[in-house]
């Protein structure tokens, strides 16, 4: 009961970071833009990302937090625990700054090739992570997967329009 707001936070601070996003963002975002620009046939609808975005932030929440439980499980104190900060936290919340800042770049200032870079970051990061959660707990492996084949389709679009406009 006591670590109920670290847990919490851990889960929810995703989430709250994809509508800080949205909010500091949303009116000056350009999507009239992205409407002009060549977009690869595999380009979902508009209302799919929301959906799909609400369900991964959740989820990264989920894996973060799994991960604090299980080191907390073997006996070591997870939230200021030093190995769970210095080898899981700061490279989640590293993937989740460029996560979102991708839409800053790519929405308010334009530009594709940046957006590519940061998306790539993520990538990168993110197998990190997944690597990092295989060997602390499969289930947080398992959770973390479909933000990777997400995030994946999201590099292609990324780079069909880089190639393609």
């Amino acid at each position: 009961m006591q670590d109920i707001i670290p847990k919490t936070l851990l889960i929810v601070h995703p989430i709250i970071g994809s509508f800080l996003t949205s909010f500091l963002g949303g009116n000056n975002m350009s999507p009239s833009w992205y409407t002009t620009l060549k977009k690869s046939p595999l380009t979902p609808p508009g209302f799919v990302f929301p959906i799909v975005w609400t369900v991964l932030y959740i989820l990264l929440g989920i894996n973060v937090m799994t991960i604090y439980n299980k080191i907390k499980r073997l006996n070591r104190p997870a939230f200021f625990n030093q190995e769970f900060i210095k080898n899981y936290l700061i490279p989640f919340e590293a993937q989740l700054i460029l996560n979102l800042s991708w839409s800053f770049a790519f929405f308010k200032f334009k530009k594709p090739i940046i957006s590519l870079g940061i998306v790539i970051g993520m990538v990168l990061l993110t197998i990190y992570l997944l690597y990092k959660s295989w060997y602390i707990d499969k289930t947080a492996f398992y959770i973390l997967v479909p933000y990777l084949l997400w995030i994946l389709l999201a590099t292609y679009l990324n780079l069909y329009i880089v190639v393609n406009n």
